[in-house]
């Protein structure tokens, strides 16, 4: 959602970007949930635009729609 805070959908996004072995580690769902799928170019619902600022500073060049 536009309304959850910049900053939580950055803490979220960090976690899951630097954490993901630790978290496939304890559960297997999150192995179908790599770097290269987060930013889905095909995603009809648009992202946050801090989650297209992530993913834009890790060189993944996301217009976000």
């Amino acid at each position: 959602s536009s309304h959850v805070p910049d900053h939580v959908v950055e803490d979220v996004l960090t976690i899951l970007w630097d954490q993901h072995e630790s978290l496939v580690n304890e559960n297997q769902d999150f192995s179908a949930w790599t770097r290269e799928r987060m930013n889905y170019s095909q995603n009809p619902i648009p992202y946050h635009r801090a989650a297209t600022r992530f993913f834009n500073a890790r060189g993944l060049n996301f217009s976000g729609r």
